[in-house]
C-alpha cells in the first residue's frame, strides 16, 4: 500500500503540481479513504518528503547500476547513457521542483543535495573508469572535473541563459557533453567519440 500510495502521489504531484493536490485527491484516484493515507504519512509536507524520495531513489538506482556495469561499454557512452536517464526522468520536473522550492522549501533543498551528490559520484566514477582505461587524461583532477560537469548541466537548464525558444534543451545537453569529453579525451577516447557520435547520429 505504501508504495501504491507513493506512486499515485507522485504522477498527481507532477501532473498537478504539489501545492494543489491534496491528501483527498490522492484518496479519491486511489479508491481508498484519506484515513488509510494517514496510517502511513502523518501530514502532506512527510508525504512530498517521502515521495520525492522514492522517485530520486529510483533514478539514482538505475545511475549507479550504469556506472558499476562490468562490460566492454565505454565510459564515454557511460556519460551518454546516464544523460538518458536523467532526461527521461526530468519530463514534467521542472515545473514540479518549482512548485516544490516555494511550496515546502526544505524537502527542495534537501532534494537538491542528495542530486549533486549522486551526479558527482557518478561522473566521478565515469572520469576514474574513463582514465583507468585510457579514454581520458590523467593529468586532470576528477574530483574538480565532476563538479565542473555537474555544474554546467545544472547551468544550462537555466532558461534565462539559455532561452528555450532558441536552445532546445535535448540538443543543448549533447553540445555540452561533446564539449566536455573533448575537453578530456585521449587520442583513444577522441577517436571512441566520433565512432560513438557516428553511429548514433548525434
Amino acid at each position: 500500500m505504501r508504495q501504491k500510495i507513493l506512486h499515485t502521489a507522485g504522477n498527481l504531484f507532477l501532473s498537478l503540481g504539489v501545492k494543489s493536490v491534496t491528501m483527498d485527491d490522492i484518496a479519491a484516484e486511489m479508491g481508498i479513504s484519506k484515513k488509510t493515507i494517514y496510517e502511513y504519512y502523518n501530514t502532506k509536507e512527510e508525504l512530498v518528503q517521502a515521495t520525492t524520495n522514492f522517485f530520486f531513489d529510483n533514478i539514482a538506482d538505475e545511475i549507479d547500476q550504469i556506472c558499476h556495469r562490468d562490460d566492454d561499454m565505454s565510459p564515454i557512452e557511460t556519460l551518454f547513457q546516464i544523460n538518458n536517464i536523467v532526461k527521461e526522468h526530468q519530463k514534467g520536473d521542472i515545473a514540479a521542483e518549482h512548485q516544490l522550492k516555494k511550496s515546502f522549501p526544505k524537502v527542495y533543498e534537501e532534494l537538491q543535495r542528495k542530486k549533486i551528490e549522486l551526479m558527482t559520484r557518478g561522473i566521478l566514477i565515469n572520469m576514474e573508469k574513463g582514465v583507468a582505461l585510457g579514454y581520458y587524461r590523467n593529468d586532470l583532477n576528477p574530483d574538480l572535473i565532476a563538479r565542473f560537469y555537474y555544474s554546467g548541466m545544472a547551468l544550462i537548464c537555466d532558461s534565462d541563459i539559455f532561452p528555450t525558444d532558441t536552445y532546445k534543451p535535448d540538443q543543448l545537453t549533447k553540445d555540452f557533453t561533446i564539449y566536455h569529453l573533448r575537453a578530456i579525451t585521449t587520442e583513444k577516447g577522441g577517436l571512441a567519440l566520433e565512432k560513438y557520435l557516428t553511429e548514433n547520429e548525434l
